[in-house]
């Protein structure tokens, strides 16, 4: 089972992506004093050189997570259903090895 928590963890982080990516950029922007939109690259000057497309490329690249988080969803369900089972299936085999036990 750790291997499928594992392997969860790491389908989680990949879906957050691009919130993150949104999140970076609203922090980029904020500590270069840029404004960035979806509309299109802002110049925004930082160490002599424009970070007006980048900046505007990774808040587009946000709206990825428009895709990103319903697999996660998908994923998550399968994920539960697959751990309920499995606990199911634990919780049984001890049922019936304390009646065999018992008798």
């Amino acid at each position: 089972m750790g291997g499928l928590r594992r392997m969860m963890a790491i389908v989680s982080g990949l879906a957050m992506l691009p919130f993150l990516a949104i999140l970076l950029t609203i922090a980029l922007a904020s500590l270069f004093g840029c404004e960035v939109n979806e509309g299109g690259p802002q110049a925004c000057m930082v160490f002599g050189a424009d970070w007006g497309g980048f900046l505007s490329g990774l808040l587009t690249f946000g709206w990825l997570g428009l895709v990103t988080i319903p697999f996660l969803m998908g994923i998550f369900i399968i994920w539960l259903s697959i751990e309920a089972f499995v606990w199911w299936r634990i919780r049984r085999k001890a049922r019936r090895e304390t009646a065999d036990e018992a008798a």
